[in-house]
């Protein structure tokens, strides 16, 4: 992927090789730039490795980018340290990388500050293609509402699918120029979905980006067994987005920015949201590129969405556990999971993973689901009822039951 980017590539099989390359190579006048170092190799872990890169370095020392399947608080704290601020969790997609080097070596002026940066991606998808309508496949109303907004705020236009099916059957009606597919879906999965429309000669060579919350090897392997051509980890970063879609979309017959204005305003701060438990209302702006209305009213539909709880979990604590109440409780912690990571909602969306990793396993091992669901469904609870309090939801939008 590096070389892919016009990168001049050295790779090292461990942490001492590293040091030994960085060394010779700042001894011989062309010392590197960027080290990309995993974080667990034997003898050396990366972040040893990293910083005795930083303190070997005789002039300027390379910028290092952390890669870990993990995503251990307390390795990010030693890496943030150590002054390394770039980590990249795997397997890393090609568009990440390059955005994330793109960040890393650009010129330290105005134009790359994190607002700058948003807007200018912005803009520039505006600019290419401005008025193109592109299929969102997403059976979650807050993720359905958080894309809707990120592409119209670029110029573009969503067509949900609430699902796998209606996505086959909405893209063989309509000549969609790219697909965003969420994996895991009722009725048709998102892996389902593509292997049906590659079959069709309509779209056969569709750009069809995955949205997944699974970062795993194997998850991208089957995206792209299925036909996918890149896919985009949840919670979809803005700029990360906005990159994916300027590369896949076509840019034959394209439409007038002035026909399609499509830009939503953005109100100003006013503080409503702010110590809110549970709630990084930062977190949630930088991924709604900073628009408080179309923030404000995801958190409300959260709290409609969720007025009753998981009915899923009530089923769950009511019966005894057996495959017909793990998979759907699986499959609504998946679905509230990614809305509340893409909204700052991060102990949620960090229970809910948690719950869902201990589901994978039958029996689960080393954690108490009961009680640990019981927890989860209390925090959701006091969260959307602040949440509804703070911004002025309907009565009653958080009457939770466990079971």
């Amino acid at each position: 992927m590096l070389r892919r980017l016009g990168l001049q590539v050295d790779l090292a099989g461990s942490g001492s090789q590293a040091l030994a390359a960085a060394h010779a190579a700042e001894t011989g006048g062309s010392p590197y730039d960027v080290v990309l170092i995993d974080w667990l190799m034997p003898h050396m872990d990366g972040l040893e490795t990293a910083r005795r890169l930083l303190a070997q370095a005789q002039g300027e020392p390379p910028k290092c980018i952390l890669v870990s399947v993990s995503a251990d608080a307390r390795m990010r704290e030693q890496a943030l340290a150590l002054g390394i601020s770039c980590l990249l969790k795997k397997p890393v997609s090609y568009s990440t990388l390059n955005d994330h080097l793109m960040s890393l070596l650009a010129e330290p002026d105005a134009a790359t500050r994190p607002g700058s940066e948003h807007a200018q991606a912005e803009q520039g998808l505006r600019e290419a293609h401005g008025g193109a309508t592109v299929l969102v496949a997403e059976d979650n109303p807050v993720n359905q509402d958080v894309a809707r907004t990120l592409l119209n705020m670029a110029g573009l236009h969503a067509d949900i699918a609430c699902n796998g099916r209606e996505a086959v059957e909405m893209a063989s009606a309509t000549a969609y120029p790219l697909i965003l597919m969420d994996i895991q879906m009722p009725e048709l999965d998102g892996l389902q979905a593509a292997r049906l429309l590659r079959a069709q000669p309509a779209h056969a060579s569709t750009p069809i980006i995955a949205m997944t919350a699974n970062a795993h090897a194997d998850d991208r392997a089957a995206c792209i067994a299925a036909g996918m051509n890149d896919y985009l980890t949840k919670p979809v970063d803005a700029i990360v987005l906005y990159a994916v879609l300027r590369r896949w979309l076509s840019a034959a017959a394209p439409v007038s920015a002035a026909e399609h204005p499509g830009a939503e305003p953005r109100a100003r701060r006013d503080g409503s949201m702010n110590g809110i438990e549970g709630l990084n209302a930062a977190r949630g702006l930088e991924f709604l590129g900073g628009n408080e209305d179309a923030f404000r009213r995801a958190l409300l539909t959260m709290t409609e969405l969720y007025a009753g709880g998981l009915p899923e979990a009530s089923a769950y604590l009511a019966q005894p556990v057996s495959p017909a109440t793990i998979g759907p409780l699986r499959q609504a912690l998946h679905s509230i999971g990614g809305a509340c990571a893409a909204l700052g909602l991060e102990p949620l969306s960090e229970g809910a993973s948690r719950l869902g990793s201990a589901l994978r396993e039958a029996p689960p091992s080393g954690v108490d689901v009961g009680a640990e669901l019981r927890a989860f469904l209390a925090l959701l609870q006091r969260v959307l009822g602040e949440i509804r309090l703070r911004l002025g939801g309907p009565p009653g939008a958080t009457s939770i039951s466990d079971a």
